[in-house]
């Protein structure tokens, strides 16, 4: 009933801040203090306006095929869509929640990963990460075009996150390098740029001792 659900809810808050607690409570005060700065930024870019217009107009469809045909680029009909995400309910607070809401998630998912290094390293990072936050109208790399960068950053933290549970596995299984490569596909889909980030995968294969090719061979079939 309702008494066992608080009451593990309460557990769960207990054993989160059973360790590490002064710099769990510094973060979310900083997290809490960075929600309510940013909470009047809509807009940061002429493009998410115009994306929100054109989703409101319901001409989404039509404008992402003659984009598509236009340039060329069939990953355009993937890259609008993603970008509609916020637009769904065509309304300015939830636009904002759900904007937020994928830019802790992309905090949270590089948290994890460089925990698997270093937890004070992780804690650095996060710290660092949310008191330098830009959070201003300017256009910038996580104010501007919600979603559709954000996306891309969770698919190759989840496809790093697969990449190295398989290299950690002495035999590194192949349904973690297909989803790692799948992910990785995802990631460089929306923005081309993330091409680079391969060079990670590469330099994962060599500190693990691992035959690069067989370790990489869905990767470069991926990009």
């Amino acid at each position: 009933g309702g008494d066992e659900v608080m009451e593990k809810i309460k557990l769960t808050i207990k054993k989160f801040f059973s360790k590490d607690r002064e710099i769990k409570i510094l973060l979310i005060v900083i997290t809490l203090f960075l929600v309510w700065n940013i909470r009047n930024i809509i807009f940061t870019t002429k493009d998410d306006f115009e994306l929100f217009l054109i989703y409101k107009s319901n001409y989404t469809a039509k404008m992402i095929d003659s984009a598509a045909k236009n340039q060329g680029r069939y990953q355009f009909y993937f890259n609008f869509r993603v970008s509609f995400i916020t637009n769904i309910f065509k309304n300015f607070i939830i636009y904002k929640i759900i904007s937020a809401g994928f830019v802790i998630l992309t905090f949270i998912s590089s948290f994890i990963l460089i925990k698997r290094i270093n937890l004070n390293l992780a804690y650095l990072f996060l710290l660092l990460l949310l008191v330098l936050y830009p959070s201003t109208l300017e256009h910038n790399l996580i104010m501007s075009y919600p979603v559709f960068l954000q996306i891309p950053w969770l698919c190759l933290m989840l496809a790093l996150e697969f990449f190295l549970q398989s290299l950690e596995n002495k035999n590194y299984t192949k349904l973690k390098l297909l989803i790692s490569a799948f992910l990785l596909y995802i990631a460089i889909l929306p923005y081309e740029q993330f091409i680079i980030y391969f060079v990670l995968f590469f330099l994962l294969s060599y500190f693990y001792k691992k035959p690069i090719f067989s370790v990489l061979k869905y990767h470069i079939i991926a990009i």
